[in-house]
């Protein structure tokens, strides 16, 4: 019954931060949910990295996800830069991890 309330307390908290984050703006709504990709690649390393078989780095996988959300939605919200100046950073780092 704990795990229910810690549960139902951290997902509202979750949507009132969501719902500010949008009432406030795009920039704050970018923030947001470029702390949740952050938080969501570090969670996703830390259950590959059970496995004994794979080898993770879990900075870089933070760093790409971080990389594809920024330039994702920079490219969607009329930046005035290249795309590809924006991608090359998140191809760099993946082509990093094929080679490593």
């Amino acid at each position: 019954m704990k795990k229910l309330l810690i549960r139902t307390v951290t997902g509202a908290a979750f949507v009132a931060a969501l719902i500010c984050s949008i009432l406030y703006g795009e920039v704050s709504f970018g923030i947001l949910f470029l702390l949740i990709t952050g938080l969501a690649v570090a969670e996703f390393s830390s259950i590959i990295k059970e496995y004994k078989k794979v080898t993770f780095s879990t900075t870089l996988a933070v760093l790409g996800g971080s990389f594809l959300f920024i330039a994702t939605y920079a490219t969607f919200h009329g930046a005035d830069i290249s795309p590809v100046t924006f991608y090359t950073p998140y191809i760099a780092i993946v082509a990093y991890t094929f080679i490593r």
